[in-house]
């Protein structure tokens, strides 16, 4: 059993690991976080969410360890709003995604500058706007928005639909993009570089501190290269058997109640 005192800094997905279907945090993790930075043992989010849909909750945490955002293109302080490190999409390969997805049945959204762009009416991604809190610009033409690097690039359809332009990327892009399928119905595309594992390792270089000395948590298979990087890798009870099958720990818990099973049990 690795050493339970020995993690410095906690390192959670949000969406299904930390969150549910409520989008709130609860009571209970609040206390456990308080108790973990109490013993030495910081407490950060790696998520896929844009940055401002992310930070409102490191604030309600009191977080001072820079958040890891956008699948890892993007640390940014939550206290400061400095960032620490960006790592956008290339204009050239995010032209190339839109054109090869004009007219076909797949949402798209272009994160840029903290802004969410689309091409599709806001009746079809309002559900997807409130569970991010933020409010989606719509352009009728996705390419206009190009004349900056995005941060990243995420489609939205049926999970078939997206198995399949996973598929196409990946073969046409072979080494060129970053592909990450963080739930079933949605392909987020970032630079080559990017990742939560590659991300916690930069983060732990400004925090001077080990990867060894990490516990990362999640539920899907864009955690897993940050579980690995970690020296813990925890997945909670409710993740995705890909993700178990890489974690050094699978917790009984679901979602926060599996986090708080980790505190409890390698920081407290």
């Amino acid at each position: 059993m690795k050493d339970p005192r020995k993690y410095k800094l906690i390192v959670s997905d949000l969406d299904g690991t930390i969150f549910d279907q409520t989008y709130t945090l609860a009571a209970e993790l609040k206390e456990a976080v308080i108790k973990a930075r109490g013993r030495g043992c910081e407490f950060t989010f790696a998520t896929g969410r844009l940055y401002p849909s992310a930070v409102q909750y490191a604030r309600e945490l009191g977080l001072k360890v820079p958040l890891i955002t956008y699948n890892g293109a993007l640390i940014r302080n939550p206290v400061t709003d400095e960032t620490v490190l960006e790592v956008p999409l290339p204009r050239g390969k995010a032209g190339e995604i839109v054109e090869l997805t004009d007219g076909q049945p797949v949402m798209r959204f272009i994160f840029r500058d903290d802004i969410v762009f689309t091409d599709t009416e806001e009746v079809f991604t309002r559900p997807y706007a409130d569970a991010l809190g933020v409010k989606f610009v719509y352009v009728r033409r996705l390419a206009s928005v190009l004349d900056k690097d995005p941060i990243m690039i995420t489609l939205r359809a049926e999970p078939e639909e997206i198995k399949k332009w996973t598929a196409i990327f990946r073969d046409r892009f072979a080494g060129q993009l970053y592909l990450a399928n963080s739930r079933p119905f949605f392909l987020d595309v970032a630079h080559p570089k990017v990742s939560k594992g590659f991300a916690v390792a930069e983060l732990c270089r400004v925090m001077g501190i080990s990867p060894a000395e990490t516990i990362a948590i999640g539920d899907e298979a864009n955690d897993v290269e940050m579980m690995e990087r970690a020296g813990l890798g925890v997945a909670v009870g409710n993740a995705a058997a890909g993700a178990k099958r890489y974690a050094d720990y699978v917790a009984k818990g679901e979602y926060w109640r599996g986090v708080i099973e980790v505190i409890e049990k390698f920081v407290l």
